[in-house]
């Protein structure tokens, strides 16, 4: 996702665990990739176009900020001091605190 300032990596999980977390941190790296490899197509100065799912053509402005995010129902409490401390967003429902 794509707003004015940012280009956002999400990802959807009905709990914040460890493997979402190295998801949202491959992705990054799958993307810093294509954009080196010149998989991901300038179409102007910094902007890339993306061949998304169903031939849909998107654009990403690609010289903006990658955040990272994970939206989830619940979270332990550690993990998600450890995503704040990673830069990750977490928008999570409840967050239970087991340490």
């Amino acid at each position: 996702m794509e707003t004015n300032k940012n280009v956002w990596i999400m990802e959807i999980k009905p709990e914040l665990n460890f493997e979402v977390i190295g998801q949202v941190y491959v992705y990054q790296y799958l993307m810093q990739q294509d954009v080196k490899k010149g998989i991901l197509k300038k179409k102007e100065p910094s902007v890339y176009r993306v061949k998304m799912e169903a031939n849909k053509v998107e654009e990403i402005n690609v010289s903006k900020e990658i955040r990272l995010a994970i939206l989830c129902e619940e979270a332990e409490k550690f993990l998600k001091d450890f995503c704040d401390d990673k830069n990750i967003e977490v928008f999570c429902d409840r967050i239970r605190k087991i340490r």
